[in-house]
């Protein structure tokens, strides 16, 4: 699916900000539970996400993550993985778009929810972080903030540049770490995003290499692609400058240390 994304860290925060989005009107706090991926859900840029889905969002009002302890994590996702995989044995894709039914189709009592993106659905949370966070390191007490070790992170309607944070689930009080900066004569400034709008990631649908167009459409003209699918791959966007590259490795869990 690369037209429609690169594997990079933005994936899992439009992901979290759409399904945040798509929620009743009637449910104002959310509880996400997570595993400690750092890469996926314990960063900057999900942080971004989820305070600007706070601030944003009508209806919520406070949105808190919970992260699982690292080893001893097993959710529907994990067993998700092995069904579509089973659902697929038998089955040829010819084109991205026939995995949407694979996936659907997989589990026929209770059926996946499929929701297809294309680059229209992608927010830069990036760039919204590097508005944003411009603290992330020490807290309002003046402790560096150990974010392999944080626990619980909490979010507040009307607290926009305030994320609160736990290390352990007892404890009663949150710290709270300050996202402001300060300007160069010493004072706070807000930093967090006007409204609700938000960049868009891509303004185009991302380009495969000359190459791997070339190869695609020599499958096309050898019959190993049925000609129904032949115009999806004559309109794939190409440039030259793309370089191909090996699929990069998923990211596993990071274990906590007592390293900062």
């Amino acid at each position: 699916m690369k037209l429609r994304e690169k594997k990079d860290r933005v994936k899992s925060h439009h992901v979290y900000f759409a399904t945040l989005k798509s929620l009743p009107n009637n449910i104002n706090h959310v509880v996400l539970f997570s595993d400690t991926c750092t890469g996926q859900n314990r960063n900057q840029f999900v942080a971004s996400a989820l305070l600007h889905a706070a601030q944003t969002l009508p209806n919520i009002s406070t949105i808190d993550q919970k992260f699982l302890e690292s080893g001893h994590t097993h959710m529907e996702v994990d067993s998700m993985h092995a069904c579509i995989e089973r659902a697929k044995k038998n089955v040829t894709i010819h084109i991205p778009d026939q995995w949407n039914t694979v996936i659907q189709m997989a589990r026929p009592a209770k059926p996946y929810d499929v929701f297809p993106m294309c680059h229209t659905d992608i927010w830069d949370f990036k760039k919204v972080a590097a508005q944003s966070m411009r603290n992330t390191k020490t807290d309002v007490a003046g402790c560096r903030v150990n974010w392999l070790k944080i626990k619980w992170l909490r979010y507040i309607k009307g607290e926009k540049d305030t994320i609160f944070f736990k290390y352990r689930m007892p404890d009663s009080a949150f710290n709270q770490l300050k996202i402001r900066g300060s300007s160069r004569r010493g004072r706070q400034q807000s930093t967090a995003v006007q409204g609700s709008s938000l960049p868009m990631r891509y303004c185009s649908r991302l380009p495969i290499s000359e190459a791997k167009k070339m190869d695609l459409l020599d499958l096309c003209n050898l019959g190993v692609i049925p000609a129904q699918h032949h115009h999806f791959y004559k309109n794939l966007p190409a440039n030259i400058s793309v370089q191909d590259r090996l699929s990069e490795p998923d990211v596993t869990e990071d274990v906590d240390t007592d390293d900062e």
